[in-house]
């Protein structure tokens, strides 16, 4: 109340402030021995600020910190990934300092990934591609394994997917051919030019288990810029957004 009063009197400079509160949980759980390994809880306080400064500052501090969020309402994904890494961070000490909790944890051979790129000339494919390129180097320095793109140019001719388009099966035939276990595709892509300078762009990305066919996960991705085409930056955004919420819930 008091934060909503002093953000009345200064007509918003002063950002108003509510509250949430709440705890994050995750369970190790020992598969060979049908029981929880270990628990960790972490408390979570959550401020949210809105005001004239707030908007003005969001993109800022959200630079200086993961623990800042610039969002137009109160969802957000900084929750989770301030939760998600302290986690992990927490997780990677306890194993290698207690040889009793190391000794719980299997390591299964790593998943190679294949990433199906759109290969014919238009701008649309061309945009696509980069975007799939760009998320393929994240995938890369996160130590994920993925199929050599000569490769898979090789069984995109024999395949001839560039005329026919990427589906699902025709996807994960070129996982099999590429000797892959997992493949990422783009779908339901659009792009338009809205007022003047205004680029928007909508797609959806998958993730598919190259033998059982099931989708492990998918994303949509709406972004917007006001820009004429995407830069080298737009493209590091757009997969940050996407790997920000693939770690937040737990699918890399």
């Amino acid at each position: 109340m008091i934060t909503l009063f002093a953000a009345i009197v200064t007509l918003g400079l002063f950002p108003a402030m509510t509250r949430s509160y709440g705890v994050i949980e995750f369970e190790v759980f020992d598969t060979s021995k049908n029981e929880i390994a270990k628990v960790y809880k972490y408390p979570v306080e959550h401020r949210y600020f809105f005001g004239i400064s707030s908007v003005v500052l969001g993109p800022i501090m959200g630079a200086f910190s993961e623990r800042f969020d610039h969002s137009t309402n109160e969802k957000t994904f900084v929750i989770m990934r301030v939760a998600f890494k302290q986690f992990e961070e927490d997780i990677i000490k306890d194993i290698q300092s207690d040889k009793n909790f190391y000794s719980r944890f299997t390591v299964d051979k790593s998943k190679s990934t294949a990433f199906l790129m759109p290969e014919d000339e238009s701008n649309k494919s061309k945009t696509f591609a980069s975007i799939l390129s760009s998320l393929e180097a994240k995938f890369i320095e996160r130590g994920i394994t993925v199929v050599e793109r000569r490769r898979l140019k090789l069984i995109h001719s024999e395949l001839k997917l560039s005329q026919l388009g990427i589906t699902d099966s025709s996807g994960i035939e070129a996982g099999k051919l590429a000797n892959a276990d997992r493949i990422i595709i783009i779908f339901n892509d659009t792009m338009e030019t809205v007022f003047k300078d205004k680029l928007k762009i909508e797609f959806s990305i998958k993730c598919l288990d190259v033998k059982s066919g099931t989708i492990i996960w998918t994303e949509k991705v709406d972004y917007t810029t006001n820009k004429a085409a995407l830069s080298n930056d737009d493209f590091d955004k757009i997969t940050k957004r996407i790997m920000d919420s693939l770690k937040s819930k737990g699918n890399i």
